[in-house]
Parts: structure tokens; C-alpha cells; sequence
């Protein structure tokens, strides 16, 4: 059965929020945008006795022109399960207690990040950060705090901090990103719970993990996507109208 042709589905999206999903998703309705223009009604009158021409509209009935037609604003959850579901990829949720988690994340641990650590990340001092490579008293790669979270959590969380310093850490520091926290959320959680998202940095994760850790669920039952703030909808309803291929293709072969 196509998504359109239910009025509600097995994942509780009701038929209006298909619809919505259906026209992001679809390339078509990408590349048509500038077909479907809202045009003048009919009680605008053209003069064309003139070499240019001239619009009257009648008192009481100017309607201002419509700017290029924009994404609905849908839950990011929703538009997740949609775009799975559509490109026949499992939509069932991992429980944090299950054996995929388990063999997924590194072993859970609790310390102190030292305060200059924490300056320089706030800060997003690269040079200072990569100066603590060297220093033995200084694990960057392994340091947590007394929730268990490592570097990337807080990185992610702030929101504020530079791609630059999310690529280093990654990439060249190794700071994993298989580790939870006390609550069992992942890096990728915490930048979903942003008040002020990054969306270079939650690409840049995304492009990082693989696929099943978009649906791993944290001790409280909530993917990523979850906690999204409601205020953020419309950011993120752009931001996945523009890069959705990143949700299907990123490390298929890691599954």
C-alpha cells in the first residue's frame, strides 16, 4: 500500500503528516517548485495597452505575492520513520538493553574533564586542544565526566562549537563516539537536544555512526530524533529536506 493511500499507518503518522513527508521526500517535488507558484486571482485586471504593464488591484483585495514555496514544518521523528520505511529500511527502534547496544558501545565509566580541557572546548581552541595530545596527564580521547560523557557529548550539547573542533576530535584526537552517557545517550542525543543546533556538526556526526545509531534508544525509550525541541522543528525540517540521503546511505556497510 502507498504512503498516500493511508489514513494512518503502522508507525502512527496520520495521513495529512504522510502527505507532507511524501512531497519532501520526493525529487520531484524538489525540482518543480518553481511550477507551482501561487498565481493572481482572477479579479486582477492586466492593461496591455501599454509597452509595459500595468497591474490594478481593486481596493480591499492586494494579496501580497508568495515567496518560493518552503518544506512543511513536520516532526523530525516522523519524517525519520517515513523516509525508512520508504527505502524498505527497518524502522524498529533498539532498546538500550539490547545485545546490539551492548556490543556497540565501549564500557561505561565516570571521572573528572579538567578545567582547562573544558576552556579550550567552550572556547573552540583547536591549538590548544591538539597541544593535549601529547601530554599524558591530559587523555583527551578517554577523559569522561561524572555523567560518563566524553568530549563529543559536551561538544554536541553546546552546540556552539566549531565544526572544526567536532572534525579534530573525530578524526584526529579519536575521541569515540560509541560511548553513553549515565542516561545511555549517545553524542548524537545530545546535539539532537540542542536548543541552538549546529547543523555542520550533526551532519558531520551523522556521516560518522552507523545507520542503526539513529534509532538506538536511550534509557528512557527516546532515539536522537526524540528529543528534538519542538522549537526547532522548522531548522530541522530544513535541514533534513536538504540532506535526507545522509539518514539512509551513512555507513550501510557497517550494519
Amino acid at each position: 500500500m502507498s504512503l498516500t493511500g493511508m489514513t494512518m499507518n503502522s508507525l502512527g503518522i496520520n495521513k495529512r503528516d504522510v502527505d507532507q513527508i511524501t512531497r519532501i521526500v520526493s525529487d520531484d517535488s524538489l525540482t518543480n517548485d518553481n511550477s507551482k507558484r501561487r498565481k493572481l486571482s482572477d479579479d486582477i485586471t492586466e492593461s496591455r495597452n501599454h509597452d509595459f504593464h500595468h497591474v490594478r488591484v481593486p481596493q480591499g483585495k492586494k494579496r501580497p505575492l508568495s515567496p518560493r514555496s518552503s518544506p512543511p514544518v513536520i516532526k523530525p521523528c516522523n519524517y525519520l520513520m517515513t523516509l525508512f520505511k520508504n527505502k524498505g529500511t527497518t524502522t524498529t527502534q533498539i532498546d538500550s538493553f539490547s545485545m546490539e547496544q551492548a556490543l556497540y558501545f565501549e564500557s561505561y565509566q565516570e571521572s573528572e574533564i579538567q578545567t582547562n580541557i573544558l576552556k579550550a572546548l567552550r572556547s573552540s581552541n583547536v591549538v590548544q586542544l591538539r597541544s593535549f595530545l601529547t601530554d599524558t596527564d591530559k587523555n583527551i580521547k578517554q577523559c569522561r565526566n561524572q555523567f560518563g560523557e566524553n568530549l563529543l557529548h559536551l561538544a554536541c550539547r553546546m552546540g556552539g562549537i566549531s565544526t572544526e573542533v567536532i572534525t579534530f576530535l573525530i578524526q584526529e584526537a579519536k575521541v569515540p563516539l560509541n560511548v553513553r552517557d549515565r542516561f545511555g545517550r549517545t553524542p548524537l542525543h545530545h546535539a539532537c537536544m540542542s536548543s541552538h543546533p549546529n547543523f555542520d556538526t550533526i551532519d558531520f556526526v551523522i556521516r560518522h555512526v552507523p545507520r542503526m545509531v539513529l534509532l538506538f534508544e536511550d534509557d528512557t525509550g527516546n532515539i536522537p530524533f526524540d528529543l528534538i525541541p519542538s522549537r526547532c522543528y522548522d531548522g530541522w525540517t530544513r535541514f533534513l529536506s536538504e540532506t535526507k540521503n545522509i539518514l539512509h546511505n551513512n555507513h550501510q556497510n557497517q550494519e
